[in-house]
């Protein structure tokens, strides 16, 4: 499928606007499914999955739907219409299954659950980043050739098709989050009319998710055909951007010369000198790009500009040059850590921008000619980058714990400096195995300190009185006697719904008889935080807790429900006032030879 124009007025039409032709009505048909199908999708997976899998597996669920669900929509969203079908299904299963892949080792790479880390199926903080950069830089590399049918296609097929996607999805992130605040205050004036059915039902996920999908999916595809205000728009961006481009390079000019009376002591002493130069690099890069364009716009013949981003092309080098100084400094000094190994890399894509564009900016002509070239190796340098870094080859996480060991056991470093505490809780599950060979070690400095690290919680829950913050529900009930006697066992999160049982942290305690055999269960609820508004989305939880045939009560499971914090609200408001019911299953589960076969109801019977 390709492109079609808006059809265009005939003469003696006015001012009448055309309407979109068949094919264009086809691709927004197309875009709006695609949208709200990502929506209702997203809302089974946080509000429906957890009761049909259960906690532990609808973790790992999730950590494989999100990015596959926030991600991988883009490929037909931005391609349809603009790819071929085939292209659209080849790269779209291409993607899946990058992200797949990329899924897959970042939770190998967290290893197990272990005391005071990050629970089993959470994913490290700069996959879905990565993932989408990697994604959004690998589709303009492929779009631009299958429209021209060729491998390289004109450089300015990449400039124009990455800056109108850009462009694109802020506009639809945008219309979904104004669409949303809609949602939100359209829910709070009905409710100051009591019509809470009316308020609920626009701040349900089942209708907010697909909502937002569509609005995104309707904002992409408006900004597509009305092509020609897009342009305008753009244009005028280009001549911001000119101007931000002369003064982001006269300022950087400025700095540089200011060094050889200041040296260098005062940049390293910030002690953040390589993010600096690497942020100013990235600024410098992006703003030059956005000045030159496709390099035949007419702004582009000022003379000023022309010199600016000549001078813009020089200046890269001698900021990735410094940038890097201060990393080997640092790195000497402290050895690699994960941060540190994600700057190395982000300093050899920038050494390969402050080599084109220097050579762009020496040559007399054509001008800056050079640039477009650099682009694409530059785009295909990040894209290397970023997979090496996520995958095992270069992750950050291994390297940083093969360094910090190497530099322990040559005896460059006393135990005394190595960070034990950070090869538990930052270098993955590497740093996690590296410290239990040390606590081992038959240096007994190092095995006290990697002994030491390996027993200190993170994120402990509050201290204070055990139930100090305990309400017990419902009214008038107490505690089963040796419940509040026993001692309780201290978790590592402070999200756990029980940390009122050994803290001061808030929490309900409901006392009921769960399963009808004439002795009470207590079931820990955890209090939700104090943040303003009803539209955010929260995870909930309760904790099972039953007294076995010794007299000693355990944790027998847990109890979920949807998403959403205004249903939480009402559930935990429920819960004070005594409302809570036990009810048993709509149908038994079966057991066939010793296994057990569970039921879950369906989610349409729940009416019923």
């Amino acid at each position: 499928m390709s492109v079609e124009n808006p059809a265009t007025p005939q003469p003696g039409a006015g001012v009448e606007r055309p309407s979109p032709s068949p094919a264009r009505r086809r691709i927004g048909a197309v875009r709006l499914a695609i949208g709200c199908a990502q929506g209702l999708t997203l809302w089974f997976f946080f509000a429906k999955a957890e009761a049909i899998w259960g906690v532990g597996p609808h973790r790992e669920v999730m950590a494989y739907a999100l990015p596959l669900l926030l991600i991988a929509p883009l490929v037909p969203i931005l391609g349809v219409g603009r790819l071929r079908r085939g292209t659209v299904l080849a790269w779209l299963g291409a993607a899946c299954t990058l992200l797949v892949l990329l899924v897959a080792y970042d939770l190998w790479r967290a290893g197990p659950p272990a005391d005071g880390v990050a629970p089993d199926g959470e994913l490290g903080p700069l996959l879905i980043p990565a993932a989408f950069a990697v994604v959004y830089i690998l589709h303009h590399l492929i779009e631009p050739a299958d429209a021209a049918r060729r491998w390289r296609p004109p450089y300015a097929a990449y400039v124009g098709g990455a800056w109108r996607h850009a462009f694109q999805i802020g506009t639809g992130v945008g219309f979904a989050a104004a669409v949303w605040g809609v949602l939100g205050l359209s829910a709070a004036l009905f409710d100051a009319l009591r019509l809470a059915g009316v308020a609920e039902t626009l701040t349900a996920p089942v209708v907010v998710m697909p909502v937002l999908g569509l609005a995104f999916a309707g904002a992409v595809h408006a900004t597509d055909v009305r092509s020609g205000s897009l342009a305008a728009r753009l244009s005028v961006a280009t001549v911001l951007a000119a101007v931000l481009a002369v003064l982001a390079t006269g300022l950087l000019a400025a700095f540089l010369c200011a060094l050889p009376f200041t040296g260098l002591e005062p940049l390293w002493a910030t002690r953040h000198a390589a993010a600096l130069l690497l942020a100013s690099t990235a600024l410098l890069i992006l703003i030059v790009n956005a000045a030159y364009g496709d390099g035949t716009m007419p702004e582009a013949r000022s003379p000023l500009l022309r010199a600016t981003v000549r001078l813009a092309g020089l200046l890269l080098a001698p900021l990735v040059g410094l940038a890097l100084t201060a990393l080997t400094l640092r790195i000497a000094q402290h050895g690699l850590t994960p941060v540190r190994v994600w700057g190395l890399a982000a300093c050899a894509v920038a050494a390969v921008y402050a080599v084109g564009y220097a050579w762009a900016g020496l040559r007399a002509r054509p001008w800056m000619s050079a640039l477009g070239t650099t682009n694409l190796v530059g785009a295909v340098a990040t894209v290397l980058a970023l997979l090496l870094l996520l995958s095992p080859v270069a992750d950050p996480a291994r390297l940083s714990t093969a360094d910090q060991i190497a530099r322990l056991e040559s005896g460059r470093v006393a135990p005394e400096s190595v960070d034990f505490t950070a090869l538990r809780f930052r270098f993955a599950r590497y740093g996690r195995e590296a410290l239990a060979q040390l606590a081992a070690s038959g240096d007994a400095a190092v095995a006290d300190r990697a002994r030491e690290a390996r027993n200190r919680g993170i994120n402990l829950p509050p201290g204070g009185r055990p139930f100090a913050g305990a309400t017990i529900a419902p009214p008038g009930a107490s505690l089963p006697t040796g419940f509040r006697e026993q001692s309780w066992p201290r978790e590592p999160l402070a999200r756990e719904p029980a940390s009122c049982l050994y803290s001061a942290a808030r929490c309900i305690l409901l006392v009921i008889d769960l399963d009808g055999d004439g002795t009470p269960e207590v079931l820990a609820f955890r209090e939700l935080p104090d943040l303003p508004g009803s539209g955010g989305v929260f995870a909930t939880e309760a904790a099972v807790y039953r007294r076995d045939d010794r007299g000693v009560w355990r944790k027998a499971g847990t109890l979920s429900w949807p998403f959403g914090r205004a249903i939480a609200q009402s559930i935990l408001a429920g819960i004070r006032a005594g409302r809570a019911v036990p009810i048993p299953p709509g149908l038994p589960d079966l057991d066939v030879d010793g296994q057990r076969l569970r039921f879950a109801p369906d989610a349409n019977q729940s009416g019923r």
